[in-house]
C-alpha cells in the first residue's frame, strides 16, 4: 500500500482525493495538510511515497517551492502537483 500526503487548503478538494484514494485500497492516505510550508516537516514524520501537492496553499505558501524543497531532501518521494487555477503559467 503506498502511503499518501495531500498539501491542499480546499478541505473539500482534500476530502474528495482522500476517499477516492483511499477507495481503491491501494493507497494509504497518512495525513492532509493545509499550508505546503509544514509539506518538508512532515515527509520526515510521514515517509509518504506520494503527495498530492496544490500548487498554492494556506496563506500564500508556495507548493512550488515547498516541491522543490522536498525534492531536494526526499529525492524517492513522488509529487503530483495540482492546481484549482486555470491559469496555465503553472
Amino acid at each position: 500500500m503506498y502511503k499518501v500526503l495531500i498539501v491542499d487548503d480546499h478541505e473539500s478538494m482534500s476530502d474528495s482525493l482522500s476517499q477516492a484514494l483511499s477507495k481503491t485500497g491501494s493507497f494509504e492516505v497518512v495525513g492532509t495538510l493545509k499550508n505546503a510550508l509544514y509539506a518538508e516537516l512532515y515527509c520526515g514524520k510521514l515517509k509518504p511515497d506520494l503527495i498530492l501537492m496544490d500548487v498554492c496553499t494556506e496563506g500564500g505558501a508556495s507548493g512550488l517551492e515547498a516541491t522543490k524543497t522536498i525534492k531536494e531532501n526526499y529525492p524517492d518521494i513522488k509529487i503530483i502537483v495540482i492546481s484549482g487555477f486555470d491559469e496555465i503559467t503553472y
